[in-house]
């Protein structure tokens, strides 16, 4: 019997493809994936799910808010969700300073990644 906690976790990927495949690696290690393709639809599914500790966004997306902007906005309203940005472009310094997130640079190991996401949720207060 697994008694390793289960945490909540919101994906966000404009890419399909890339969305499913990282939530497949997600969910074989336990978590419990909450997928959105843009970033207004990551803002609702936070408001309606108390239970998320980590929230992971590609950076670039079309719509109204990339995934700076998603961050911003999260950290407002959710101040102790953690936060992961996933980017084939790199992050600036000025990003991650100010958001005191994790950059991980597609593509990704996947055991590497999953060790990553499991860190932040673990440090994510309850």
């Amino acid at each position: 019997m697994d008694t390793q906690v289960q945490h909540t976790v919101v994906l966000v990927d404009d890419d399909n493809d890339v969305r499913a495949i990282t939530a497949d690696i997600l969910e074989d290690a336990g978590f419990d994936v909450l997928q959105a393709a843009r970033a207004e639809t990551a803002l609702d599914i936070l408001a309606t799910n108390e239970d998320v500790k980590v929230l992971i966004t590609d950076v670039r997306m079309p719509g109204v808010m990339n995934g700076y902007d998603l961050a911003l906005k999260a950290r407002e309203r959710w101040p102790a969700l953690e936060i992961m940005f996933v980017s084939g472009f790199g992050l600036p310094e000025r990003h991650r300073l100010y958001f005191d997130c994790l950059l991980v640079s597609k593509p990704f190991n996947p055991d590497d990644f999953v060790s990553k996401v499991r860190g932040l949720a673990e440090r994510a207060p309850m």
